[in-house]
């Protein structure tokens, strides 16, 4: 018979032996995802741009399977930098939970692997509209003069979905994961794989956008990746990162536009790959997509800043309050009743 997680115990204060085991699998996931930084920042230096989606659609000198391997390989790893972060208050539960059963390392893996399979199922899909888009630029002079208008679109894009009420939907259930083990988890492999394809759903439609952001920036992009990995992480996993939705949307939106306008009136020649490599590197001044990220960058720290100095102080309020509330009832507990009856 297949049980949920008992109200009882998910109210009940985490044991010692509990909170230890969750410091440890917070530990070991983060262990992880340092790990795929540290290959993902040596292929890049070491010049394994071809792992990416551009290697796999213009290595012709490659067989095509083995293109796709590493681009799947190297989809994975990042994935592993980007996202597994933000899931570690959802995999901390689900490990509590799965602690009795009597195969939890089978029902764990069962949670885990659709996660990664969700996320190369995306993959795959972006990489086929990328193969369609590159298909379209090499057909369409004006739109190969002007490269970077592309990066723009993706930067619109991504922060249009910041408002959408998909996003905020899949949000507050990536923030919710004691609301999600309570009405979906169930003992065995299938429940534990029935809830891992909904909790990785659940984040590919709130992270998809920031996500494809990566494909038009290259999947190599160091400093890209660092800025969506912290936004999507504080997204979901931080008492303020709600607010972070809006100027992160706002923040790409104006970048975007940005990127669009300079590229749609600074064209570069469309039969010139050695002026188009030189714009890239710098020779016609700073790469737009280091423009966008730095105005990016700006937009949504000066807002985190605010939002976690504004969730400090309203903490601190509250807890103000109920120790001055907590001293009145007590120099004056007739007081304290007569207050109680009035608001009732």
């Amino acid at each position: 018979m297949t049980t949920l997680v008992s109200r009882e115990t998910s109210q009940r204060p985490r044991s010692p032996r509990r909170a230890a085991a969750g410091r440890g699998l917070s530990r070991t996931i983060w262990t992880i995802a340092v790990a795929c930084w540290v290959v993902t920042v040596a292929a890049t230096l070491l010049g394994g741009d071809g792992h990416g989606h551009d290697g796999v659609l213009s290595d012709a000198a490659t067989p095509w399977h083995w293109r796709l391997g590493l681009f799947a390989a190297a989809w994975t790893v990042m994935v592993g930098a980007m996202m597994l972060p933000s899931a570690i208050p959802m995999l901390e539960m689900f490990w509590a939970a799965s602690a009795h059963q009597r195969r939890p390392s089978l029902a764990r893996s069962a949670m885990v692997v659709p996660y990664f399979a969700v996320w190369l199922g995306f993959a795959a899909m972006a990489l086929a509209a990328d193969t369609v888009v590159h298909a379209l630029v090499a057909t369409w002079g004006w739109l190969a003069a002007r490269p970077d208008l592309l990066l723009g679109a993706v930067l619109v894009l991504a922060g249009a979905f910041q408002f959408t009420k998909l996003k905020k939907a899949c949000l507050t259930g990536c923030r919710s994961p004691l609301g999600m083990m309570w009405q979906y988890y169930r003992h065995g492999i299938r429940g534990a794989g029935a809830l891992g394809v909904r909790h990785a759903l659940l984040c590919l439609g709130c992270c998809w956008a920031l996500m494809l952001v990566m494909f038009a920036t290259g999947t190599g992009a160091l400093a890209w990746m660092l800025l969506l990995t912290a936004v999507m992480v504080a997204e979901k996993t931080t008492s303020w990162g709600a607010r972070l939705v809006t100027p992160t949307g706002v923040g790409f939106i104006a970048s975007g536009l940005l990127v669009a306008v300079t590229s749609a009136t600074t064209a570069t020649p469309a039969a010139s790959a050695v002026a188009h490599a030189a714009h890239h590197a710098g020779g016609n001044g700073p790469d737009l997509s280091v423009v966008a990220l730095l105005l990016v960058t700006l937009v949504v720290g000066v807002w985190a800043a605010f939002a976690h100095a504004s969730a400090d102080r309203r903490r601190a309020g509250a807890d103000h309050a109920a120790h001055t509330y907590t001293e009145l009832t007590t120099a004056h507990p007739t007081g304290g009743r007569d207050r109680q009856e009035m608001n009732r």
